[in-house]
Formats: C-alpha cells, sequence, structure tokens
C-alpha cells in the first residue's frame, strides 16, 4: 500500500461525518451554479441555495465542535471544509436577504 499522508484522514471519514460534508460540499455548489439573484424585491433559487447552504454549514460547525480529533479520523477534513465554507459563502456575498418571520 502506498503511503499518502495526505490522504489518510479523508479516505477513513465516518459515514455520519461523511454524509454532513456531502451537504455542505453540495450546497455550497448550489450556490456557486447560480451566481445571481433573479430579482432584488422577492425571494428565488438563489435565496434557497444560500440557505441550504447556511444550514449545511452550521451542521458542519456544531460536529466539528462537538468532535475530538480522537474521535474521529477526518477531523481534519471536517475543519477544513467548515473553514473554506465560511469563507466561500463570504467571498459569494451568500446571506438571507428575507428572514423567515416568526
Amino acid at each position: 500500500m502506498e503511503f499518502q499522508p495526505h490522504r489518510r484522514g479523508l479516505d477513513r471519514v465516518d459515514d455520519g461525518t461523511g454524509w454532513v460534508l456531502a451537504d455542505a460540499l453540495d450546497g455550497l455548489a448550489r450556490v456557486v451554479r447560480i451566481p445571481y439573484h433573479a430579482t432584488d424585491d422577492a425571494p428565488d433559487d438563489r435565496d434557497a441555495a444560500i440557505a441550504d447552504a447556511l444550514s449545511a454549514r452550521t451542521r458542519l460547525t456544531t460536529l466539528l465542535r462537538a468532535s475530538e480529533v480522537a474521535d474521529d479520523e477526518g477531523f481534519f477534513a471536517l475543519g477544513a471544509v467548515a473553514v473554506g465554507m465560511h469563507r466561500s459563502l463570504e467571498a459569494l456575498e451568500a446571506w438571507v436577504r428575507f428572514p423567515q418571520s416568526a
């Protein structure tokens, strides 16, 4: 077996963590695919994609905060994706324009 230290954590991410990572990356990809809002005065597909991405980012961040390095071999992959999500959504200016009223 070839030694690839840069892949060690990514190859052994547990199932639950893998789904959270996949949801986060899928949410970010949807925001990237819809780069502009269709309207300025009503929610559109980009707003829905942003809401989904922010929700996935929150789940990812919560999992990261609840994990310890010893608990999850993919801990560093989680951290890298969480940081990437935060920075990417900021760079894409992805925020909720029409908050839900309580």
